[in-house]
C-alpha cells in the first residue's frame, strides 16, 4: 500500500477543529489536513473555536 493512501485512510472521517491566527498558515494547515483525508473546520480565533463547539463536536481539537 501506498504510504500517502495508507495516511489518508488513517484520517479519513477524522472531524478537526483548527484554530490559528495566521491566515496563511491556517490555510496550508487545511489544505494539508484536507489531502490527508480529514474533515477540517478552520478557525481564526477563540471566539470563533468556542462557537463552533458548541453547534458541535470534533474527534481532534488542533490550536496553537
Amino acid at each position: 500500500m501506498n504510504l500517502d493512501l495508507e495516511e489518508r485512510t488513517m484520517m479519513t472521517g477524522l472531524s478537526i477543529l483548527l484554530v490559528e491566527d495566521d491566515a496563511g498558515l491556517r490555510k496550508q494547515l487545511t489544505a494539508f489536513l484536507t489531502r490527508k483525508g480529514a474533515d477540517v473546520e478552520p478557525v481564526g480565533d477563540l471566539k470563533a473555536a468556542r462557537l463552533q463547539l458548541s453547534q458541535g463536536s470534533y474527534d481532534f481539537l488542533l490550536l496553537d
